[in-house]
């Protein structure tokens, strides 16, 4: 199963790493241009909008393919329907209410209101941020070459909008705009695919109603209080260290994050392939054969994880390396080593995780992304301005541990194992 999985996720593959290195390329653009400082607002006042649209947007994706292939296709039509008006309702109030608190936003995370008008612009991108139609149909009609293309045009546009900053120079304002419009077009390319794939399908959309069902918005809520809980690992901490330990920590930070992305694009194009097919084997009776499979890649990503640790240990040890120095700040080997290693453990459950959304367990994610985030803000409040960076891997480390246990052990118990599936 996995392996076909694995085959299916190339194209999403190769087009979420080649976003990816050019957004890293794009970095050292930024970075000459604006200095670390500069750099470090920018990640914050973006890190604010992406924490407005998480709380805003409900992104009823995951809904759909959750009640999608045991519907028949009025069903499917209603389902599809629904996402686009509860995206429209959700996203349109998100903007207007974003737009008229974004000064409260930036007093909260200690940027001064010069800033105010770079972030209400931002309301848009949460206005646009209306996915849930397209994400949800492209996945269920396999067309993830669609996806991929929708990367690799954000990914262009995001390097044309950085050559502009960098060499011509505009406002402070027309370089927020100009590092929107990647996700704004990714958007607006999802939709065209997903609108030409309707067309040639058999599939239609009627929007003679416009009511929403409870069992539709309900599951679409608790996926948006998950991600609601998630925010500290996502979004929060980038807020945290602006406020206690800087912009130019925070810039440094991101730095890591982005590390990060190059680990994670696996995991997410894994992700988004697998959905569909384990909710389907779930559907089907075939959840411990899913789950036997899960822990088997997951003992693989671990031992994977050790050994890229471990070279990079070995290597900054052999060239006497403690420090990187990135325009006058630095970041140490040892925070670097502690993220690498906790990215990469935490991606190789990547498969843990989609069963146990597959299961139908959002409200238990939920509880369990409850009890993994008060640990990790816990523990970062009282760390943070002592540890400082180190604190934040300490944090993250505990929350990891927290969610893989939790959902290792309810899957476990659910599927009747007779003792808990371990990795040993």
């Amino acid at each position: 199963m996995f392996s076909a999985i694995l085959k299916r996720s190339f194209t999403l593959l190769v087009g979420s790493g080649s976003a990816a290195l050019i957004n890293l390329l794009t970095i050292p653009l930024l970075i000459s241009h604006w200095g670390m400082n500069g750099y470090g607002v920018y990640v914050t006042l973006f890190a604010v909008a992406a924490t407005a649209t998480a709380i805003f947007s409900l992104q009823p994706w995951q809904t759909v393919i959750r009640y999608w292939y045991s519907a028949d296709e009025a069903r499917q039509n209603d389902l599809l329907r629904q996402a686009i008006i509860l995206d429209f309702f959700t996203c349109t109030l998100g903007s207007v209410i974003f737009a008229f608190t974004s000064d409260y936003f930036l007093t909260l995370v200690g940027l001064p209101k010069e800033y105010d008008s770079a972030l209400k612009i931002q309301a848009l991108s949460i206005f646009l941020s209306q996915a849930g139609f397209p994400v949800a149909y492209l996945r269920i009609s396999d067309k993830f070459g669609a996806q991929a293309t929708a990367q690799y045009v954000s990914a262009g546009v995001r390097l044309t909008s950085c050559l502009i900053i960098h060499f011509l120079s505009p406002s402070f304002l027309i370089d927020i705009f100009l590092l929107m419009l990647p996700a704004i077009v990714q958007n607006l390319v999802l939709w065209l695919a997903a609108l030409l794939c309707l067309r040639e399908g058999k599939h239609s959309i009627n929007f003679s109603n416009k009511s929403i069902d409870r069992a539709f918005f309900s599951y679409s809520a608790w996926i948006n209080f998950k991600t609601i809980l998630d925010l500290p690992i996502n979004q929060l901490d980038k807020i945290i260290i602006s406020r206690y330990l800087g912009v130019e920590a925070t810039a440094l930070y991101e730095l890591l994050k982005k590390l990060g992305q190059i680990f994670s694009m696996v995991a997410q194009a894994l992700s988004q392939v697998s959905f569909p097919v384990l909710a389907k084997r779930v559907s089907s009776g075939e959840g411990k054969t899913a789950f036997r499979s899960a822990i088997r890649f997951a003992r693989l990503g671990l031992f994977a994880t050790v050994g890229a640790t471990g070279v990079l240990l070995i290597v900054t040890h052999l060239f006497n390396v403690q420090e990187i120095s990135i325009k006058g700040s630095h970041l140490s080997i040892a925070v670097l080593c502690s993220y690498v290693f906790i990215s990469l453990s935490s991606n190789s459950f990547i498969f843990v995780n989609v069963l146990f959304m597959s299961m139908g367990y959002i409200k238990k994610d939920t509880f369990i992304m409850i009890l993994a985030s008060s640990a990790y803000l816990a523990l970062l409040a009282a760390t943070i301005q002592r540890w400082q960076l180190q604190a934040v891997m300490l944090s993250l480390a505990a929350q990891v541990v927290i969610v893989v246990a939790s959902k290792l052990m309810i899957i476990s118990r659910s599927l009747s194992f007779d003792r808990p599936h371990t990795l040993s």
